[in-house]
């Protein structure tokens, strides 16, 4: 009798080798993480500009573009996730 974790990686293997969609999923997730990888270095970049300046205006406008990084970053998370949860057994 094939274990229960054995059986799931063969079905995953041939999900791989058989549905194209299946496929397209994932290019389109590990896109999104790569995207994910370069949005998290650009808001830490920008916190640590933010930190370094004086002047209230341009803060103000650094804080808001910080603001919508964050906001972005948090829906490639949950697209990344709904990809997940749709490609799982």
């Amino acid at each position: 009798m094939i274990k229960k974790s054995k059986l799931r990686k063969l079905i995953k293997k041939l999900r791989h080798y058989v549905d194209a969609s299946y496929r397209d999923q994932q290019q389109k997730r590990q896109q999104l993480l790569e995207m994910l990888a370069q949005l998290r270095k650009r808001t830490k970049a920008l916190e640590r500009v933010l930190k370094t300046q004086e002047d209230p205006a341009l803060k103000e406008k650094l804080n808001e573009e910080l603001q919508l990084m964050k906001a972005q970053r948090k829906k490639m998370q949950s697209a990344i996730k709904r990809i997940k949860d749709d490609t799982q057994l």
